[in-house]
């Protein structure tokens, strides 16, 4: 019996592996293509690199601001995932503490909303903020960012004030 989970977990991780195949490949010939000199890609295109440079990097680097864009993207990651973290414990300790009817409503309304593309409500929301002159703010934007995937971090945090309620009942015994 247990031969067969282990080999199960391994046809799994198998099938896994090769689903992650196309999307791999492309990031590691971007890779191969930024260490290339422009005169080994023109004389091998699909092949791997037989001199590498570092002036690719540099120059993209330097031309294109990419230390100010490391920064911005910082700053808006940290804003969405405090944002994010802090509404999905907010919203699943709520939802934990209210076992009404509501509660229920208002928990498979947040679960309805999952369902719809993040693109189909993300872009208008965008359009709105540009229109208030806001869109150029790397906090309200990672703000919005932290609230586009609030139904998921809510699915996630909501297991955890259970087990966590299951805790703290099984040591009070």
């Amino acid at each position: 019996m247990m031969r067969s989970v282990h080999a199960g977990r391994q046809l799994k991780t198998a099938i896994a592996l090769v689903i992650t195949i196309p999307f791999i490949v492309p990031f590691l010939m971007l890779i191969a293509t930024a260490f290339r000199t422009p005169q080994d890609y023109i004389n091998n295109p699909g092949g791997l690199p037989r001199s590498f440079t570092l002036s690719n990097l540099t120059s993209a680097w330097t031309g294109a601001n990419l230390g100010l864009a490391v920064l911005s993207t910082l700053i808006t990651c940290v804003v969405a995932c405090a944002v994010c973290g802090l509404v999905a414990v907010a919203g699943a300790y709520w939802f934990r503490i209210h076992q009404s009817r509501a509660a229920g409503w208002l928990r498979w309304i947040l679960v309805a909303c999952y369902a719809i593309p993040t693109v189909a409500w993300l872009i208008p929301v965008f359009v709105a903020v540009a229109q208030v002159g806001l869109s150029n703010s790397r906090v309200i934007t990672g703000a919005v960012d932290g609230v586009s995937i609030l139904p998921f971090a809510f699915f996630l945090t909501q297991p955890l004030t259970l087990s966590r309620e299951a805790s703290l009942k099984s040591s009070a015994s």
